[in-house]
C-alpha cells in the first residue's frame, strides 16, 4: 500500500489529477465529480513540487502515511490514507505553512504579522496591512477580511488568484488598514475535526475569531473606524459578527441570505442539468440524480426541526454536519441587518457567479432589504464569485469551478466601490 501512496503522490507532481483521482473508491469520485482534485489540492497549497514519505502505520486494514510537501504556496505535512485494496481513502494536511503576498517594493504602506487567540489553543497568523501615514494623531479605518467555506489562507487564494491581497493592496495604498488571517481550519484543520467533529458550529469555524480579530483592531491606536467584509459563507456570518463586535459597517460579497441546504441543492441541481446539457450524463441519470436531490432536501428539511441534541454526528446531503447547519440558520443575515440599522452595510455580487446567483440569492438580498435606508447593493456585470473577470463561456457546464486557475484580480470597480463605502461616501 505504501507504493499505492507513492504512485499516487508522483500523479499530484506531475499534476496528472485524472490518474490520482481514478485512484480513489467509485463513491468519493462520484462526491468529487463537481469539485476536482486539482481544484482541492492545487487550488488551496498550489502544485505540489516534490514529497518525502516520513512515516506509515496501519490500523484495521487501513494505511496511514506522513508525508512531506513543497508546494507553490508553502510547505506542508500531510496525511495520506490507503485501504487494503490499495484505493486512496483522503490526503489531509497536517500542518501548512503558508506563504502570503506582501506589499510590492514601491509599497505605500507596511505589512505586520499579527497572531489570532495568541495563548490559545487555535492560534493563527495574520497581517496587518497599514498606510504609512497611520499614526496615532492621524489615525486610519480599518477593516478585517473573512473567507468563505473550506479551509482558507489570509490570502483567500484559489490557484493563482489572490482575492484578499488584492483587496489588502489596493485597500491599504489607498488609506485604509486591512487584517487577513489564516482560517481557524486551514492552520488546526486535523485537530479541528478531532475535537468538534461533525458537530462544529459557526462559532467555532468564524465567529471566535473574527471577534479576537476585531480586539487586536480595537487595541490599536492608528484606528479609527472598524468595517468587516465577508466573502461567500463569510458574508453570510458577517452582519452577526458586526454586531457581536459593534464594528461600523459591515461589506458582503458574493454571499446569500439562505441556509446552505438550500444553496447546497440549487448547487447541485445546476450542476446535474449542466452535465446533462453536456451530455456527460443520460436524461435517465439525470432524472434519478434530481429525484435524488429532491429526496435528501426534504430529508433536510425534516431534520432541521429537531433539537440540536438529536443531530450530532448528522449529515445532510452527506456532506455538512446538521448542526452546523442549524448555527447557520441562527445567524442568516436578513434579520440582523433589518434589526441593526445603525450599521451601514454593502452587498456586493457579480452576474456570472454560479455559487451564489443573482436569481436565487442577489435578488433575495434586494427583496428583503428594499427601503432600508442602511444598505447599499452592487451588481457587476460580467464577474465571477472571485468578483473577477468570468471566464468560462455561457451555456453547457455553466457550474464550472475549473475557471478558477485562470489568473485574474479583484474588479478594480468593487474595489473602488468598497473604499468608498469605508469613507462614508454612500449609504443606502
Amino acid at each position: 500500500m505504501t507504493t499505492t501512496i507513492e504512485i499516487f503522490l508522483n500523479h499530484l507532481v506531475t499534476n496528472n489529477y485524472t490518474a490520482a483521482t481514478d485512484m480513489f473508491p467509485a463513491e468519493l469520485q462520484a462526491a468529487m465529480s463537481h469539485t476536482p482534485l486539482q481544484m482541492m489540492i492545487a487550488g488551496k497549497y498550489g502544485e505540489m513540487l516534490d514529497f518525502s514519505l516520513q512515516s506509515t502505520a496501519e490500523s484495521d486494514g487501513i494505511l496511514m502515511a506522513t508525508v512531506t510537501a513543497n508546494h507553490t504556496k508553502g510547505d506542508a505535512v500531510h496525511q495520506v490514507y490507503a485501504d487494503a485494496t490499495g484505493a486512496i481513502l483522503g490526503l489531509a494536511p497536517l500542518r501548512f505553512n503558508f506563504n502570503p503576498s506582501m506589499p510590492p517594493a514601491n509599497a505605500t504602506y507596511t505589512a505586520e504579522a499579527v497572531t489570532i487567540g495568541k495563548g490559545t489553543t487555535w492560534e493563527v497568523e495574520g497581517l496587518l496591512t497599514m498606510p504609512q501615514s497611520a499614526s496615532k494623531e492621524s489615525p486610519v479605518p480599518a477593516i478585517m477580511l473573512i473567507p468563505g467555506s473550506g479551509a482558507n489562507n489570509m490570502d483567500a487564494s484559489l490557484f493563482q488568484n489572490r482575492p484578499f491581497f488584492d483587496m489588502a493592496d489596493y485597500l491599504s495604498s489607498n488609506g485604509i488598514a486591512v487584517l487577513r488571517y489564516n482560517e481557524r481550519t486551514f492552520t488546526h484543520g486535523v485537530q479541528v475535526g478531532q475535537v468538534f467533529g461533525a458537530n462544529i458550529t459557526m462559532q467555532e469555524e468564524y465567529i471566535e475569531d473574527a471577534l479576537l480579530a476585531a480586539e487586536i483592531l480595537r487595541a490599536d491606536s492608528r484606528i479609527s473606524e472598524f468595517f468587516l467584509l465577508g466573502h461567500s459563507l463569510g458574508g453570510i456570518i458577517a452582519p452577526k459578527i458586526a454586531e457581536l463586535a459593534k464594528l461600523d459597517g459591515v461589506v458582503l460579497m458574493a454571499s446569500s441570505p439562505r441556509p446552505l441546504h438550500q444553496i447546497w441543492y440549487d448547487q447541485s441541481v445546476n450542476a446535474t442539468k449542466d452535465s446533462l446539457a453536456a451530455g456527460t450524463i443520460s436524461q435517465e441519470e439525470a432524472t434519478a440524480a434530481l429525484g435524488n436531490l429532491d429526496t435528501q432536501l426534504a430529508e433536510a428539511k425534516e431534520m432541521l426541526k429537531q433539537p440540536a441534541e438529536q443531530l450530532k454526528d448528522v449529515l445532510l446531503f452527506g456532506a455538512f454536519p446538521a448542526i452546523y447547519e442549524q448555527s447557520v440558520i441562527e445567524s442568516l443575515p436578513l434579520p440582523i441587518i433589518e434589526k441593526n440599522t445603525d450599521i451601514p452595510v454593502l452587498i456586493l455580487q457579480g452576474e456570472r457567479d454560479f455559487q451564489t446567483t443573482v436569481a436565487d440569492d442577489f435578488q433575495v438580498f434586494l427583496d428583503g432589504t428594499a427601503g432600508m435606508a442602511h444598505v447599499t447593493t452592487r451588481l457587476y456585470a460580467e464577474l465571477n464569485h472571485l468578483m473577477m473577470t468570468a471566464q468560462r463561456q455561457e451555456g453547457p457546464l455553466v457550474v464550472d469551478v475549473m475557471e478558477y486557475a485562470t489568473h485574474g484580480k479583484v474588479d478594480a470597480q468593487v474595489l473602488r466601490d468598497i473604499a468608498d463605502f469605508i469613507r462614508g461616501a454612500f449609504n443606502g
